[in-house]
C-alpha cells in the first residue's frame, strides 16, 4: 500500500498526482532514480506542497533533517531563489548521490552536507545564523527529538515541517498495526500530540502524502 492510501481516497490520491505533474526535467530524472532504485521521496502533491510554503516563507537559511538523494532540497531551493540550505544525512550512499544532485541543480541556493545520525549532528550545530525553515524528514521514532534539538535555533516566526507524521494512517486508534511499526506509529502519535499542545507554535496537521506537519514559532 503506497504512502497517502490509508490517508485520503485511492481514487483522490491518484486525481492529486495526476493534477500535480512534474515539469522539470531534472527534477523527473531524480524521481526516475528514487522509483527505480525504491529510494523514499516526497509524493508529488506532497512536494508540490513544500515547495509552496518554501515560497511563501522565502526562507533564507533552511535546515533539513534527512537529505537521502536531495530531491526535497532541491525543490526548497527552486522556491528559495537564493540562500542556504543545511542538510543532514547518515548514508554515506545518500550523500554522495545527493552531492552529484546539488552539483547538478541549477539553483544560487548553497547546499551544506552535514554527515551523521542527525540526534548527534544536532546536539553539537551552532549555525552561523538561525533557521527561518526546518524540514524533518528522518527517522521517524525520533521526531520529537529532532524538533527539540533545533527549536533553540530558530529565527522568529519560523516554519518546521515534518513529514510522514500520518505514517500510512496508522497513528488512528482503530488501525491494526503490524508488531514492526508500533513503535514508530506510538511515539508519532505523541508526538502530534506534543506539537498540537506546545505553547511556542502553532501547529496545522495535514492530510496529504503521508501526512505533513507544519508548525508556525509564536517567538
Amino acid at each position: 500500500m503506497g504512502a497517502g492510501e490509508n490517508i485520503v481516497n485511492p481514487a483522490l490520491v491518484a486525481a492529486l498526482q495526476t493534477l500535480t505533474p512534474t515539469h522539470d526535467p531534472f527534477l523527473k530524472s531524480l524521481e526516475a532514480y528514487a522509483a527505480e532504485h525504491r529510494v523514499p521521496i516526497l509524493q508529488p502533491e506532497s512536494a508540490q506542497l513544500l515547495e509552496l510554503l518554501t515560497a511563501m516563507k522565502k526562507p533564507k537559511h533552511v535546515l533539513e533533517i534527512g537529505t537521502a538523494i536531495g530531491y526535497s532540497a532541491v525543490r526548497m531551493a527552486i522556491a528559495m531563489g537564493e540562500g542556504k540550505i543545511t542538510t543532514i544525512e547518515k548514508s554515506p550512499e545518500m550523500l554522495e548521490l545527493a552531492k552529484t544532485t546539488f552539483e547538478n541543480a541549477k539553483t544560487n541556493v548553497v547546499f551544506e552536507q552535514l554527515e551523521g545520525d542527525a540526534a548527534e549532528v544536532l546536539k553539537h550545530l551552532k549555525p552561523s545564523d538561525l533557521y527561518d525553515l526546518v524540514f524533518i524528514d528522518a527517522a521517524k521514532s525520533h521526531y520529537k527529538t529532532y524538533f527539540d534539538l533545533v527549536t533553540p535555533m530558530l529565527a522568529p516566526g519560523a516554519l518546521v515541517i515534518s513529514d510522514n507524521v500520518l505514517f500510512r494512517g496508522l497513528i488512528a486508534d482503530d488501525q491494526p498495526v503490524d508488531k514492526r511499526f508500533k513503535t514508530i506509529a506510538k511515539n508519532l502519535k505523541a508526538y502530534l500530540a506534543y506539537l498540537m499542545a506546545h505553547e511556542d507554535f502553532i501547529t496545522s496537521l495535514v492530510p496529504i502524502g503521508d501526512g505533513f506537519a507544519v508548525s508556525l514559532s509564536r517567538k
